[in-house]
């Protein structure tokens, strides 16, 4: 065998090492991105399921409640923001069903729910 066999030989399969590479990256990256939908779907459904059952609760929150009280029938909120208003302590906004149709704002002002907004 010669060298120049051997070399293109030993170019061959670092060619087919190389196409083999890059179709098993791109399989992985399909397979990321396949990952990244579903769990997506599976988050867009999980707050629509959430948005509903705080749909079919909210009725029993009112002015006045404390946060615990509130929490104790809604759950826990998808998210959560504080400010402070100067002169009247610190507000709370809790957010439900955020990715939802059925989307609700509660505003706490020092502890007590004084407001319900849906959006």
């Amino acid at each position: 065998m010669s060298a120049v066999t051997a070399t293109r030989r030993v170019a061959r399969g670092v060619g087919k090492t190389i196409k083999w590479m890059l179709i098993g990256s791109f399989l992985l990256i399909v397979i990321i991105a396949i990952v990244a939908i579903a769990s997506a779907g599976k988050a867009v459904n999980k707050s629509e399921q959430n948005g509903k059952a705080t749909a079919a609760k909210i009725g029993q929150v009112h002015n006045g409640m404390t946060e615990a009280a509130v929490r104790s029938i809604l759950g826990t909120p998808e998210s959560t923001q504080r400010s402070n208003v100067q002169g009247l302590g610190y507000e709370d906004e809790w957010y439900y069903g955020t990715l939802s149709k059925n989307d609700y704002q509660l505003s706490f002002n020092n502890g007590r729910l004084n407001s319900i907004n849906r959006y």
